[in-house]
């Protein structure tokens, strides 16, 4: 009888990490790292020295201002995409988490050297850095919400609706390497997004997306029998969340 692989999902605290689980336990239920949240005096300190201040602070008026509003308004069209891919956010219970201060850690480090997995799926974290990556034989996955290398960063489903390249609305499922979404492509999905979806609604679609890539093409990364698949685009841009104003004007 072959032995059941063994999975280590990396991931940072948030409602995708929870729905990621919940499809993981259907078929190899895995060991689960979280790390904690960047402080955010330090998170927005890098976010300020990258971008500038005055995209920031458009950035945190968008995510004070406009985003619960959307949150609210759109929370059952929310519920029926759930519905629809079978999203299942109920909490990871905390008997199952180890958690950690960074992925980065040396605690984080030495845990999957100790354990050993067969592979490990990120979500929602920090950048991986070189020596997390060079710790093991293991292949690293990522599920990025957007098409790369076009749409990379975040939010890609919702600025290839706002550059009016709907076709690249979707998810891509990709080794990790040390930039950022700059893997190989293992699978990339699309769909061409409703009229009544927006910013909110976009990642439940494309984390629906993303969990069909993993029937398609899970067993074969795990096996590592999996083919790379060139991008469907192979312009390369990097994306941030919208402004107060960015947003408003875009009408997406």
């Amino acid at each position: 009888m072959k032995e059941q692989p063994k999975i280590l999902l990396l991931a940072g605290e948030g409602e995708s990490t929870a729905i990621l689980y919940n499809y993981l336990i259907q078929k190899y239920p895995p060991q689960v790292i979280i790390e904690e949240s960047v402080p955010k005096k330090k998170f927005f300190s890098r976010r300020i020295n990258k971008l500038g201040y005055r995209t920031v602070i458009g950035q945190l008026f968008f995510l004070a201002g406009i985003v619960p509003f959307l949150k609210f308004f759109y929370k059952n069209r929310i519920k029926k995409i759930c519905g629809k891919y079978n999203l299942n956010n109920t909490p990871i219970p905390e008997d199952k988490i180890q958690r950690v201060i960074s992925v980065n850690s040396n605690n984080c480090i030495n845990y999957i050297k100790k354990h050993n997995p067969d592979l490990i799926i990120i979500n929602g974290t920090r950048i991986i850095s070189k020596k997390v990556l060079r710790a093991s034989a293991t292949p690293f996955i990522n599920l990025h919400a957007g098409i790369t290398p076009k749409y990379r960063g975040v939010h890609g489903g919702y600025w290839s609706v706002v550059n009016k390249e709907p076709h690249l609305f979707g998810t891509t499922l990709h080794f990790v390497n040390e930039g950022i979404d700059t893997g190989k492509i293992i699978g990339q999905k699309t769909i061409l997004p409703k009229k009544i979806d927006n910013y909110i609604t976009y990642p439940y679609i494309q984390q629906g997306l993303g969990l069909q890539l993993l029937d398609d093409f899970l067993e074969a990364v795990i096996d590592k029998s999996v083919e790379e698949q060139e991008p469907l685009t192979t312009e390369s841009h990097l994306w941030s969340h919208p402004t107060f104003f960015q947003y408003l004007f875009s009408k997406k």
